[in-house]
């Protein structure tokens, strides 16, 4: 299914929990015959279709079940820059912390971009534990700092205008450059 701004995220972990064990059906179909119904190739890693990736051991029962027994749990961060997709994202569930491993193409993305993801992926982190009961929508991304920069300093767009008529702007404009057209 797809991810609405109104669904909470507990109805969405369930969800995707549940579709994940419909899937299990389907694991033993190979990858290459999937390829083959596609009608594509991987002969040539660069026409991979899928280039990016998401690892997920143990879905994390505890958040649904009661969100103070996600107060000890402590998240680890790490970069990683080997990949052979674009992008990878690796979460390891081992009950009393979680290691979160970003893989991506160096080619593709800089330490900067990757180190600024992992912000926003400890933010969404931050967010769920605090309140796993919330909508998608209302989930925070963005630092509250970030949020004020993009909204105050990016949006300051005030100009002053001389308190002119617009075509008296055009009269003096063709004044200062007569040889240019109007």
């Amino acid at each position: 299914g797809s991810v609405r701004s109104d669904h909470r995220f507990n109805e969405l972990l369930h969800n995707s929990q549940r579709q994940f064990f419909e899937g299990l059906d389907h694991a033993n179909y190979p990858f290459p015959r999937i390829l083959s119904d596609l009608g594509l190739n991987l002969a040539n890693p660069a026409e991979n279709p899928f280039p990016v990736s998401y690892t997920y051991q143990n879905f994390f029962d505890a958040l649904l079940t009661n969100a103070a027994d996600m107060q000890g749990v402590e998240t680890q961060f790490d970069v990683f820059q080997q990949s052979e997709d674009h992008y990878t994202l690796e979460i390891y569930d081992f009950r009393q912390s979680l290691q979160v491993n970003f893989k991506y193409k160096r080619s593709l993305f800089d330490d900067a971009t990757i180190a600024k993801h992992l912000g926003y992926f400890q933010n969404l982190l931050a967010s769920v534990v605090e309140n796993p009961e919330q909508t998608v929508g209302a989930m925070a991304l963005i630092s509250v700092d970030e949020q004020a920069r993009l909204i105050k300093d990016f949006n300051s767009t005030v100009t002053a205008y001389p308190n002119v008529c617009l075509h008296d702007l055009f009269t003096q404009q063709a004044e200062q450059t007569p040889a240019h057209p109007a």
